[in-house]
């Protein structure tokens, strides 16, 4: 009875140990590899300021001056006389990596502009980037094949009736992401 017990633990121990070896047969693995690539940063200068033009208000209306983003930066004007200067779009120039593409946001809108001589003074202004050029809020742009993209910045600026004479500046702040 003992060498059948013993003939039996032995057979389970030679079963179990087969099961292991074969387990361990079915055992695979893989490597992968982990990558990544800096790219120039972004940048953005600004190379002309945005300009409203010169300008006398209507007595009776509220007027508005629109200077268009896109490279004509037409001006349209509605109860404004226009004066010596006309308008003119602002541009940045963006620079990064070549042929990247990139998207613009810009600052809150509607942009106080506010008077030097008295900063009671105000104009309202609703501003926009260039679709074309800069991709516009939020939307994506490439840049050319030397890592440039000249984005155009214009809107509509609502002039008061009997807007007090003053000149008027503000500031906005265009962001660029990759």
């Amino acid at each position: 009875m003992k060498t059948t017990n013993f003939l039996r633990m032995a057979a389970a121990a030679l079963l179990i140990s087969g099961m292991t070896a074969s387990s361990a047969l079915a055992v695979d693995s893989a490597t992968g590899t982990g990558t990544g690539e800096v790219v120039q940063a972004l940048q953005i200068a600004n190379v002309s300021d945005l300009d409203w033009g010169t300008f006398s208000p209507d007595v009776n209306a509220e007027g508005t001056i629109t200077i268009d983003a896109n490279a004509s930066g037409a001006q349209q004007v509605a109860a404004v006389a226009i004066g010596l200067a006309p308008g003119q779009r602002g541009t940045m120039n963006v620079t990064g990596d070549p042929n990247r593409v990139y998207t613009t946001t810009l600052s809150s809108n509607p942009h106080i502009f506010t008077g030097l001589g008295n900063s009671a003074n105000t104009m309202q202004a609703i501003l926009e980037v260039d679709g074309f050029h800069g991709g516009g809020l939020g939307s994506a742009a490439p840049l050319d094949a030397t890592g440039n993209s000249l984005t155009g910045i214009g809107g509509v600026l609502t002039v008061g009736i009997s807007q007090a004479v003053d000149v008027y500046t503000g500031d906005y702040t265009i962001t660029v992401n990759y």
